[in-house]
């Protein structure tokens, strides 16, 4: 049962170990999905900000051909150039991870040079006059063809990169739901796994003492020939075997017991026949040994009463004796018992309390996993939030196209899409944030089921220490009868030895009689007789005596 028991522990552990394993293997891919897709609307929000600043570029290029030479707007040219060239650099090292947006971003860089180039041969000095309508001849083709390839490009990075997104998305909810499923999975071969090895190991144990009690049941009821139809190899086994053993050894203890009987009964019915020839002669002096007769009778009759009591009590004390033993080896099996189901409960103890420190552990790892997702709510709030800004942007260059007549008419196709793309955006962010909502409430759920797991889990634990507290008191009881059935056998020994004066006081009496019989010299001839056959008497006592000797020893 021990061996078995620290199996139970392994298996238990391995289990536990396991189910640790798979939870944080599936929840590091979660980690994983979220970061890339955490990474992908980062590189979208970064390379809208760059088409962003190439189309204020753009716009600049057109006032400043429209409007004529302006310092502040050669400034914020210049700048506008400067901060794209860093949001491209930045866009280029991250575009590896994006697919095929790398090839698309080379078009953007024609863009971005294209308007450098614009910059260095026309608006890096100052112009006035004529100069203006040629450098407007020169450049509003340039704008032109540059929008409309930056539009081209635009167009299929967008598809890209909404196309990476929704990958994004639909990896994250799958591992999402993996991870669900495999935590769920996890939990319940958690709890399952244990519970059926505790019964099982708690079935085995009761089969073991039922083993054990049929035998001590069959031996209470007389019979010492009991044999089970199969055998235990476990520690009951082996009590039973010492148990068989035992009744073995009673059982020919006893078939001993039954021969020597039968001996003491030959011999006790030849000496009866020869004391009836004793009576016999004695019967021929009873005339004139009246007086002697009477005192002889009257003393024979007390001894033979004597006699008869104190055999019946060597045999009432010898039963209660043997009543005694019989019950002090059954309280030693029942302290044996007891003392394992203490020990086995203590072990149940540790069980429940290593149980509920790994509860609280994977409680703690679901708190971690939610605040996690509550991050993410967040992020999804700030998405929401740079939507809200970009679609009011694009309004209002809507308004400003509207005000510039034909002129603005690219830049506001430019500012729809870009209400469009926003709007997108909104609509991913809130289909985002119901997914976020639904983790959330299940972590909830789960988080309260390894709540309620871990107060049952105290329970049990309670339940058990009240269980060994009981064990504990059983075995009290059972060392304090143990004591009282020694004072008993102890008591019953004293008897004993109080029987065995009665006899030696009845053998003087006896004695006696035969002094006063030896003083009759009447009846010498009869009493020399007499005391030849009382040798023959006295020599079957003595087999007897050796018999009753051999009978005790059996005993």
């Amino acid at each position: 049962m021990v061996r078995t028991l620290y199996g139970l522990i392994a298996v238990i552990v391995m289990v536990s170990l396991s189910a640790g394993a798979i939870i944080l293997h599936y929840s590091s891919q979660v980690q994983e999905q979220s970061q890339s897709m955490e990474e992908t609307s980062q590189f979208q929000d970064q390379y809208t900000e760059l088409v962003m600043t190439i189309k204020q570029i753009g716009l600049l290029n057109y006032q400043l051909v429209t409007d004529g030479y302006s310092e502040d707007q050669i400034n914020e040219l210049d700048r506008l150039l400067t901060e794209a060239d860093s949001h491209y650099i930045s866009l280029v090292n991250d575009a590896d991870e994006q697919g095929e947006i790398r090839h698309y971003l080379d078009f953007i860089e024609d863009s971005l040079t294209a308007y450098r180039q614009l910059y260095d041969d026309h608006f890096s000095t100052i112009y006035v006059g004529d100069e203006v309508e040629r450098i407007r001849s020169r450049v509003v083709p340039v704008i032109t063809r540059t929008e409309v390839s930056l539009a081209n490009v635009d167009d299929r990075i967008q598809n890209q990169l909404t196309d990476n997104r929704e990958n994004a998305a639909g990896n994250l909810e799958a591992a999402l739901q993996t991870t669900n499923t495999m935590t769920i999975g996890a939990i319940t071969v958690l709890l399952f796994v244990p519970l059926v090895s505790l019964i099982l190991f708690a079935t085995s144990f009761r089969n073991g003492f039922r083993h054990v009690l049929e035998r001590i049941n069959a031996y209470d009821n007389g019979d010492l020939s009991f044999e089970h139809s199969h055998e235990r190899t476990d520690e009951f086994g082996h009590v039973d075997k010492r148990l068989g053993h035992m009744g073995d050894t009673l059982n020919k203890l006893f078939k001993v017991n039954e021969e020597v009987g039968a001996k003491v009964y030959e011999l006790t019915d030849a000496a009866d026949r020869m004391s009836h020839e004793q009576i016999r002669g004695m019967d021929h002096i009873s005339a004139s040994m009246t007086q002697f007769t009477k005192q002889t009778a009257s003393q024979s009759e007390f001894v033979s009463s004597v006699s008869a009591t104190t055999e019946q009590v060597s045999a009432g004390s010898q039963e209660i004796r043997s009543s005694i033993e019989q019950m002090n080896a059954r309280m030693t099996q029942v302290n044996q018992v007891t003392e394992n189901g203490r020990e086995t409960m203590l072990s149940l103890q540790e069980l429940v309390k290593r149980l509920i420190k790994e509860a609280e552990t994977a409680k703690t790892d679901v708190g971690q996993m939610k605040e996690k997702l509550e991050h993410m709510s967040k992020f999804l709030e700030g998405i929401d939030g740079i939507a809200d800004q970009t679609n009011l942007l694009a309004i209002n260059a809507s308004i400003e196209a509207a005000k510039a007549g034909k002129e603005g008419r690219s830049f506001a196709v430019v500012a729809d899409e870009i209400r469009k793309l926003s709007q997108g955006t909104n609509d991913f962010s809130k289909q985002s944030a119901e997914v976020v909502k639904e983790l959330n409430r299940d972590t909830d759920q789960v988080f309260q089921s390894f709540g309620s797991l871990t107060e049952r889990m105290r329970e049990t634990g309670e339940r058990s220490e009240k269980t060994t507290e009981l064990f504990t008191d059983i075995a009290l009881s059972n060392r304090s009868a143990s004591k009282d059935q020694a004072d008993i056998e102890e008591s019953i020994a004293q008897i004993n030895e109080a029987i065995e004066e009665v006899v030696e006081a009845v053998t003087e009496l006896a004695d006696s009689a035969v002094e006063l019989e030896s003083r009759t010299k009447e009846v010498d001839q009869e009493v020399t007789v007499q005391q030849e056959r009382q040798t023959l008497l006295n020599d079957q006592v003595r087999t007897i005596t050796e018999e009753s000797a051999k009978l005790k020893s059996g005993l």
